[in-house]
C-alpha cells in the first residue's frame, strides 16, 4: 500500500461496488459514532431485558414459538464475539465493519417499539450478527500476513460477499425509512427478490469454498459459543436452612448416578451426538423444544446421556449465572425409589435448577419462597410439610422459565407421566427451555414425546463408538489374560472384532455379554470355531445362556447366585457390599456390580433385571419367601456390633430389622395358593421368631422392639417406613400392634388363637389402637380378623380420629366399605367432622363418591351445603354431579348467597372446572363471582383461576384480606401473577389499606419483585401504608439488599427527604448494617430533622408505634425525651399494620393478628412524639445498634444531648446492656458521670431499683452525696 494512499477496509471497497441508489439507501443509517459497537451492543442489551419484561415471542409459519429474549442473547454473544476479534485484530481501522453495524442498529432502534413488527425481524437482524461474526473470524484466519494468491482470491470474494449483505441492509433501511412501521408487519429481509438471496447465498459458497477443512470445523462450532444465562435472584442460605430445603425435596444423589455413568465411558464416545445435526438445532434454536433419543436396550443411551451432560457442564462450568441445568438418570430398582417417582425425579430436578452451582448454599428466591409458603401452610410445621407432586414442580419449573433458559436432561424408560410433565414445560414456556430425553424406542404412541428432534440411534450412527468399545472389550480381556490367557494372535483378533462389529448392530451390551461368553473357551480353534457359528440374535438369549451356567455349578455356588440376584431384584433399601455379602456368604455374579459412589450394589444393566423378573426361578413370591427366612434369621441371631444402627449400614441386622415384615407381606400377598392358617413355613419361621413354646416373647424379638426405636430416630422423617416403625408399640403385646400395622394376617390368627388375655383394643403411647394401624395402612383382611375379636370400631384415637377417618383419608376404599358395613360412625373422631370430610381433606374421590352416594352421610339442608362446598373446594367434580343431581333435589337451596359462598371455596381451591361448571348451571353468572375472587384466587396462587376472571372483565384492583391482588401476590412471591396483573393493568403505584405492591415486597425482600415493579414505573418515593414507603420498610426488616436497590434509584442521597426517615427506621429496629450503607453511600443524618409522617392520615412513623409495642416497657413509657427543638405529632393512624408472616397468611387467613391488632388498638388510643435514630435503638433495647452510632457519632451528627435523651429512653426501658455500651463508650470522666446521673435520676422516679444498682455499681470511686446531693 502507498504512503499517501488512505486504507481502505473490505466493507468500504464492497459499498463502491453498489450504484448509486442502493448506496444512499444506506444514509438514514450512517453515524459519525467511532464506538458504533458500543452502541450496538447497548441497544441489543436493552432490547433483551425489555424482551424479558415484556415476554415477548412469535409463533413461526411452522408452529415453533420463538423467544425473543433468547434471540437478543445471541444476538448480544455475536456483537460481544465481534469486539473480542476486533481487538485482537490490530492491524485493522477500528471502525472496521462501521457501516453494516450502524445499518443493524438503525433497523433494531426503527423496530423495536412495536412487538409485531420486531418479531417479523428479530430472527433475521440475528442472521445478519452471526454472519458479520462469522466471517470477521474468516478475515483474521485468512487474510494476514504476506498476502498469496489464494488470499487474494479470498479478499476479492469477500468484497463480493460483503457488498450483497450491505444491498440487502440498505433494502432493509430504505424500507423501513419510507413505511409506516405500524404497518408493516413482514421482515424486508423476506420481501428481497428470489435473485438477490440466491445471489448472497453464492457470494457465501464462494467464501466457505476457500475455506480449509479445518476452519469449517471451527466455524461449525461458532452455532454453540453464545451462553444463554440465568437473571434470577438468589437468596443465601444459612447450612441449616439448605439442608431443610434438600431434605423437602428428597433430593437423589443425581451427580452420583452420573459419576457412575459416566466413569465407564471410553473416550471419544459420542461425539456423533453432540455433532448430529438436529442436536445442534435444538441446542441452538431460540424456540422451547424437545429432542428424543431412542434406541433399543443395550444400544448406550445412559453413556450418551452422560455424553450431553458433561458437555453442558463442561460450558456452564462455575458460572453463577450459566444457564440453569437440570438431570437424572431414572431407573426401576426396588430399592431405588427416588429414581423410579415421578415426584422425586421432578423433585430432584427442581433442586439442580433452583441452586447456585458456584456456591454450595445459594438458592434461587423463588424456591426459598415456595419453601417458606409450604411451611406455613404445614399444621405442624415444619414436621408436617407437603412434599412437592409432579404438578406443583412442573409449576415452578414454568416459573423459573418465565425468567431464565433452562436446559433439562432426562434419562427414562416407558414414564408417561414423566413424558407429559417434560412436554406441558416445553409447551407452556415463556422462554427457551430445553428438554433431552432419552428412552427405549417404543411403538406406544403415549411413551414417544411431541418432538421436533428424533434421533433414532442406529446401527451408522453408532458405529463409531463400536469401534472403540469392541476394541476396549477385547483388549482389557487380553489384558487381564481372560481371553485365551492373553495370548492371541493377529488374525483371530482381527476375525473377532469383525464377527462383533457385525453382529452388534447398535447394541453395546450384546458385545460386552458375548466377549464374557468367548472368554469360556480356552483354545484358539474354539474361538474361532463359535465365531463361525451364528451368534446370538438377542440380549436375553446371552443372559439365558448364563442362568444356564450358574445352575449348572455347585449346589452351594448356585445357592449363593441365587441369594444375591434374588436381593439386589427385591430389596427394598440399598444395601452395602458387606451387608449383601453377609446374606449370600460369597462372592457376587456377573450381572452385578458395585456403585462405589452410592456404596450399594446393582444391576450392571436395567435389561438384567427386566430379564429376571420374567425368569420363573425369581418369581416374586418365591424370592419374597427367601428374603424374609433370611432376614428373620438375622433378627434372631441379634445385631452384629453396637453401633447406632443407620442406613445404609454395613450391618446387614439394621436392613432386617427394618424390612422383614414388608418382606413377608409381599410374600403374603403374592402367593398363588396359601397354605391354611398354621402350616405356612413361613407363618413358623415369624412365630419363632415372635414367641418360644409357651407363646412368650422371645428375647429376639424385644430386642428388635427397642432396636427399631434407634433405627427411627436415625432415619429421615420422610422416610417411607417412618410411619409404621414408629407406630409399633414397645408394650408387652408389641407382637399386636407388629401383625397389625403390617397386615400380617396369618401370623395374627394363629397368635390370637393361642395367646390369653390379649387385649385388641388396648392403645400406644401414641393412641393408636391395632385396628385403627390396620385401616391406616389398607389392610383389609387384618381389620375384619380385629373385628372378629372384638376390635372396637367406633372409638376416638389416632392423629386422623378413628379408624373409619383415617381409612377416608388415605384413600384405603375397601377398607372403607368394610367398616361401614361392620357398623363405623360416620361422625366418629376429632380431627375430622364426618368421614366425608375427612375424604375431602385426603384427596380421595372415589372414598367421597362412596359415602355420598352409598350411605346416610348427608340428611339436612347444613350437611348438603357443607359438603357441597367441600366438594367444590377440592375440585371433586364428579361429586358435584352427583350433589347436584335429583336424588339430591329436596336438599338444595340454589339461592345466589350459596352459589357465591360454594364459588368462594371453589376459588380458594383453584378448582376451575368446577366453577365453570356452577356458572354453567346459573344465570347472570356475573354477579354470582365474588368482586374480590381475583385477590382470593392470588392469594391462594391459582394462576389460571386469575387469567380466568380477568378474562371475565373483573377489577383488578379490588382488594383482598391482604390488600390489591397485585400487592398479595408481591407480598407472597408470587413473581408470575404480579407479571400476569400487570399485563392486564394493575396500577403498580395503588395503595390500598396495606400500602403499594412495593413497600410489600420490600418487607420480605423479594429483590427480583422489587426490581421487576420498579420496571414498571413503581415510584420509590411513594408515601403509603403502615412503614411510609418502600424504603422505610425494608429498612425496618432489614432487607439489606433491597434497601440497596431502592437507594440506588436515587443518585443524590443526602438531598433525599425520605432518608432521614429510614436512617430512624433502621436504628429503632436495629439493623445497623442498613446505617451502614446510608452512611457509605454518602448520607450525613440532620440532627435538627425530625421524622416525618409517613404520609398524610398515617400516623407518627409506625416504627416508632412497633418498638414501643414491643418493648417490655410499652405500658409505662409515654412520651419520649422532650427537646429544646419544637415536637411535631402526627394525626392518629388510619392505616393497618401488614402481616408479613407466612404462617399466619396462608394458615389463619385472618387480616389482623392479635399482635397487630393490639398494636392498631394501642396506636389509636395514644400519641407518640417524635425521637431521634439513637434514642430510638436505645429504647428498643438494640445495644449492637447503639455502639455502631456512638462509633461513628460524628458522622451521624450525634449531640451529648441525644446520648442523654438515649440514656434516659433506654433507662425507663430497663435496656441494661444499651446502658453499659453507652457508659463503655463515654470519652470522658464527666461524660460518665453526668450520663450515670441520667440514669439514676430517671430510675430514681420510676423506682426501678435494679437500674439504680446497675448505674452505682458504674459509678467511679469517690462520687459521694456531695456530687450526687438528691442521693442523701
Amino acid at each position: 500500500m502507498s504512503a499517501g494512499k488512505p486504507y481502505l477496509s473490505l466493507w468500504d471497497r464492497a459499498l463502491q461496488l453498489l450504484d448509486p441508489d442502493t448506496q444512499r439507501g444506506l444514509n438514514p443509517s450512517k453515524t459519525n459514532r467511532r464506538d458504533v459497537l458500543s452502541a450496538v451492543l447497548n441497544d441489543v442489551e436493552g432490547a433483551r431485558d425489555l424482551a424479558l419484561r415484556k415476554r415477548w415471542k412469535f409463533t413461526k409459519s411452522n408452529g415453533d414459538v420463538v423467544i425473543i429474549r433468547d434471540v437478543m442473547e445471541k444476538i448480544v454473544g455475536w456483537v460481544q464475539r465481534f469486539k473480542e476479534t476486533g481487538d485482537a485484530a490490530v492491524q485493522y481501522d477500528p471502525a472496521h465493519a462501521a457501516l453494516p453495524w450502524a445499518a443493524f442498529r438503525f433497523l433494531l432502534q426503527t423496530t423495536v417499539s412495536e412487538v409485531q413488527v420486531f418479531s417479523a425481524v428479530a430472527g433475521d437482524l440475528e442472521e445478519v450478527a452471526r454472519n458479520l461474526t462469522r466471517y470477521r473470524i474468516f478475515e483474521r484466519l485468512h487474510l494476514r500476513g504476506p498476502q498469496s494468491e489464494l488470499q487474494a482470491e479470498i479478499e476479492r470474494a469477500f468484497i463480493h460477499l460483503y457488498a450483497e449483505i450491505l444491498r440487502q441492509l440498505s433494502y432493509a433501511v430504505k424500507f423501513f425509512s419510507e413505511r409506516t412501521i405500524t404497518r408493516v408487519l413482514k421482515s424486508p429481509f423476506r420481501t428481497v427478490k428470489e435473485d438477490r438471496k440466491k445471489e448472497l447465498q453464492a457470494r457465501e459458497h464462494d467464501v466457505n469454498q476457500l475455506a480449509t477443512l479445518a476452519d469449517t470445523d471451527i466455524l461449525r462450532n461458532l452455532n454453540a459459543t453464545f451462553e444463554r444465562i440465568s437473571v434470577q435472584s438468589t437468596k443465601a442460605l444459612s447450612e441449616d436452612k439448605f439442608n431443610e430445603i434438600v431434605a423437602w425435596l428428597s433430593v437423589a444423589p443425581y451427580h452420583s448416578h452420573h459419576q457412575f455413568v459416566a466413569e465407564s465411558r471410553l473416550a471419544g464416545v459420542g461425539q456423533w451426538l453432540l455433532n448430529h445435526d438436529d442436536y445442534l438445532q435444538w441446542l441452538t434454536s431460540s424456540s422451547p423444544s424437545l429432542c428424543y433419543l431412542h434406541g433399543i436396550p443395550g444400544s448406550g443411551k445412559s453413556t450418551l446421556c452422560s455424553v450431553v451432560v458433561d458437555s453442558m457442564l463442561a460450558q456452564s462450568g462455575s458460572n453463577p449465572s450459566a444457564t440453569p441445568l437440570g438431570y437424572f438418570y431414572c431407573a426401576n430398582p426396588e430399592f431405588e425409589k427416588a429414581r423410579r417417582s415421578y415426584d422425586d425425579v421432578l423433585r430432584t430436578i427442581l433442586f439442580q435448577l433452583s441452586i447456585n452451582p458456584s456456591s454450595k448454599t445459594t438458592v434461587k428466591q423463588f424456591l426459598c419462597s415456595e419453601y417458606e409458603r409450604q411451611v406455613a401452610r404445614s399444621p405442624a410445621s415444619k414436621l408436617d410439610i407437603m412434599k412437592l407432586r409432579t404438578k406443583d414442580c412442573v409449576r415452578l419449573i414454568l416459573e423459573l422459565a418465565e425468567q431464565d433458559p433452562i436446559i433439562i436432561i432426562i434419562m427414562e424408560d416407558d414414564r408417561h407421566t414423566l413424558i407429559k410433565a417434560f412436554g406441558d414445560i416445553v409447551s407452556q414456556a415463556d422462554n427457551v427451555a430445553k428438554v433431552f430425553v432419552t428412552s427405549r424406542t417404543s411403538n406406544r404412541a403415549a411413551m414417544i414425546p411431541t418432538s421436533a428432534f428424533q434421533i433414532q440411534i442406529s446401527p451408522e450412527l453408532a458405529r463409531p463408538d463400536m469401534k472403540i468399545f469392541v476394541k476396549n472389550q477385547i483388549d482389557t480381556a487380553v489384558k487381564a489374560k481372560l481371553l485365551l490367557g492373553g495370548q492371541i494372535s493377529l488374525e483371530t483378533r482381527e476375525a473377532l472384532e469383525n464377527a462383533l462389529l457385525e453382529g452388534a448392530g447398535e447394541m453395546f451390551l450384546w458385545v460386552k455379554l458375548h466377549v464374557k461368553q468367548i472368554c469360556h473357551e480356552t483354545i484358539e480353534d474354539d474361538v474361532v470355531s463359535a465365531l463361525r457359528k451364528s451368534l446370538p440374535e438377542s440380549i436375553d438369549q446371552l443372559y439365558q445362556k448364563s442362568i444356564d451356567s450358574i445352575f449348572e455349578t455347585g449346589y452351594k455356588a448356585r445357592e449363593v447366585a441365587m441369594k444375591a440376584l434374588s436381593w439386589v431384584l427385591y430389596m427394598r433399601e440399598p444395601l452395602t457390599p458387606q451387608a449383601l455379602l453377609a446374606t449370600v456368604e460369597s462372592g457376587g455374579d456377573f450381572s452385578v456390580v458395585l456403585d462405589p459412589h452410592c456404596n450399594v450394589v446393582r444391576f450392571s444393566h436395567q435389561s438384567v433385571q427386566d430379564f429376571l423378573k420374567d425368569h420363573e426361578r425369581f418369581a416374586p413370591s418365591s424370592a419374597h419367601t427367601l428374603l424374609t427366612s433370611i432376614c428373620l434369621e438375622a433378627c434372631s441371631r441379634g445385631p452384629a456390633s453396637e453401633k447406632d444402627p443407620s442406613i445404609p449400614s454395613d450391618d446387614f441386622y439394621v436392613y432386617a430389622a427394618m424390612y422383614w415384615p414388608v418382606h413377608c407381606k409381599m410374600a403374603q400377598d403374592l402367593s398363588t395358593a396359601r397354605p391354611s392358617v398354621g402350616d405356612s413355613s413361613l407363618t413358623q419361621t415369624m412365630k419363632s421368631f415372635m414367641f418360644d413354646e409357651d407363646w412368650v416373647t422371645t428375647l429376639s424379638f424385644e430386642s428388635w422392639i427397642e432396636t427399631l426405636r434407634l433405627i427411627v430416630s436415625s432415619l429421615q422423617q420422610c422416610h417411607e417406613m417412618v410411619p409404621a416403625l414408629s407406630a409399633i408399640s414397645n408394650s408387652d403385646d408389641a407382637f399386636l400392634f407388629t401383625l397389625s400395622t403390617f397386615g400380617l394376617e396369618d401370623a395374627l390368627c394363629i397368635t390370637l388363637s393361642h395367646v390369653d388375655s390379649i387385649n385388641v383394643n388396648q392403645k400406644t403411647q401414641h393412641g393408636y389402637t391395632p385396628v385403627y394401624l390396620a385401616s391406616a395402612f389398607g389392610h383389609l383382611g387384618t381389620v375384619a380378623i380385629l373385628a372378629s375379636y372384638g376390635a372396637e370400631l367406633n372409638v376416638e384415637c389416632g392423629k386422623f380420629g378413628s379408624p373409619l377417618h383415617t381409612a377416608c383419608f388415605n384413600g384405603h376404599f375397601r377398607v372403607v366399605v368394610k367398616l361401614l358395613e361392620l357398623g363405623a360412625n360416620i361422625a366418629c373422631g376429632s380431627a375430622f367432622q364426618t368421614a366425608l370430610q375427612a375424604a375431602f381433606r385426603g384427596g380421595q374421590e372415589d372414598v367421597a363418591m362412596h359415602l355420598v352416594e352409598c350411605c346416610s352421610v348427608i340428611t339436612t339442608e347444613e350437611e348438603y351445603e357443607e359438603a357441597l362446598q367441600g366438594a367444590a373446594l377440592v375440585g371433586f367434580v364428579r361429586v358435584v354431579q352427583l350433589l347436584q343431581s335429583p336424588k339430591f333435589k329436596l336438599l338444595r337451596q340454589d339461592t345466589n348467597d350459596t352459589t357465591k359462598k360454594r364459588l368462594m371455596k371453589a376459588v380458594e381451591g383453584g378448582q376451575l372446572g368446577v366453577i365453570r361448571k356452577f356458572l354453567s348451571q346459573s344465570t347472570g353468572k356475573q354477579g354470582l363471582i365474588p368482586p374480590d375472587a381475583i385477590a382470593v384466587a392470588t392469594l391462594h396462587n391459582h394462576k389460571s383461576l386469575v387469567k380466568f376472571f380477568l378474562d371475565q372483565g373483573l377489577n383488578v384492583e379490588v382488594e383482598g384480606t391482604f390488600g390489591t391482588p397485585l400487592r398479595t401476590a408481591a407480598l407472597l412471591d408470587y413473581r408470575p401473577l404480579v407479571c400476569l396483573l400487570l399485563e392486564h393493568g394493575a396500577n403498580v403505584n395503588s395503595c390500598g389499606s396495606f400500602g403499594d405492591a412495593l413497600q410489600a415486597a420490600s418487607i420480605k425482600g423479594h429483590n427480583g419483585i422489587v426490581r421487576l415493579l420498579i420496571q414498571e414505573g413503581a415510584n420509590v418515593y411513594q408515601r403509603t401504608g403502615f412503614y411510609g414507603s418502600a424504603l422505610q420498610a425494608a429498612a425496618y426488616h432489614g432487607q439489606l439488599e433491597t434497601a440497596e436497590i431502592l437507594l440506588n434509584q436515587d443518585e443524590n442521597i443526602h438531598h433525599s427527604s425520605l432518608c432521614d426517615d429510614v436512617f430512624h427506621a433502621a436504628a429503632a429496629s436495629g439493623h445497623d448494617q442498613i446505617i451502614a450503607l446510608m452512611l457509605r453511600k454518602g448520607y450525613v443524618y440532620q440532627s435538627w430533622h425530625f421524622a416525618q409522617p409517613l404520609c398524610s392520615m398515617a400516623p407518627p412513623p409506625q416504627y416508632v408505634c412497633l418498638w414501643t409495642a414491643q418493648s417490655g416497657g410499652r405500658g409505662r413509657y409515654k412520651d419520649l425525651k422532650a427537646c429544646s427543638r419544637p415536637s411535631q405529632y402526627c394525626d392518629r393512624h388510619q392505616s393497618q399494620k401488614p402481616l408479613v408472616d407466612f404462617s399466619v397468611i396462608l394458615g389463619r387467613k385472618h387480616a389482623e393478628s392479635e399482635e397487630s391488632h393490639s398494636i392498631s388498638q394501642q396506636l389509636t388510643d395514644e400519641v407518640y412524639p417524635k425521637a431521634y435514630p439513637l434514642q430510638a435503638a436505645a429504647f428498643a433495647g438494640h445495644a449492637k445498634t447503639v455502639s455502631f452510632l456512638l462509633r461513628h457519632k460524628n458522622i451521624s451528627k450525634i449531640s451529648d444531648r441525644d446520648i442523654k435523651d438515649a440514656i434516659g429512653s433506654a433507662a425507663e426501658a430497663g435496656r441494661l446492656s444499651v446502658l453499659e455500651h453507652i457508659i463503655e463508650a463515654a470519652e470522658a470522666q464527666e461524660s460518665i458521670e453526668d450520663y450515670i446521673s441520667e440514669i439514676i435520676q430517671k430510675e430514681h422516679a420510676a423506682r426501678q431499683p435494679h437500674v439504680v444498682a446497675f448505674a452505682l455499681k458504674q459509678a467511679p470511686q469517690g462520687l459521694s452525696t456531695t456530687t450526687w446531693p438528691w442521693l442523701r
